[in-house]
């Protein structure tokens, strides 16, 4: 059976070079059903891109396949403990970011410094695929 390939549009030229090879690399090391069902950290998505840390770079070419719909963006909270408890969708946080602060779900503080505790994670949405 061949290979399923992936259905998303290039990115203009305005992105620049360095997001195009990001997505060009993703492509490139990745077929649609290798990556069905996973959840990626920052860091792993950038090496899906082949890069050994996330740069600027990274983080807009994941914003663009987020974007297209092959990823959704979620945010894990990390709790004062230091552990991850709470998953935080991209629209709770825009929500949190408008009003300006986030309610810590273990203490019912607000916290003002919330973007400093939640790490976002990309999940797969179903490959759109030929």
């Amino acid at each position: 059976m061949a290979s399923q390939k992936w259905e998303i549009p290039r990115p203009d030229q305005r992105a620049g070079l360095g997001v195009l090879d990001c997505f060009e690399e993703f492509l490139r090391r990745n077929e649609p059903d290798h990556l069905r069902n996973r959840e990626y950290s920052l860091n792993q998505f950038a090496q899906l891109c082949g890069r050994a840390e996330p740069d600027d770079d990274t983080l807009n070419c994941a914003r663009y396949l987020v974007s297209q719909g092959v990823f959704e963006v979620f945010y894990l909270f990390l709790d004062s403990h230091g552990e991850f408890s709470e998953t935080y969708s991209a629209r709770e946080v825009e929500d949190a970011e408008q009003v300006g602060s986030l309610v810590d779900p273990h203490t019912g503080n607000e916290l003002s410094d919330f973007r400093t505790r939640l790490f976002p994670f990309f999940a797969l949405n179903e490959p759109k695929h030929t």
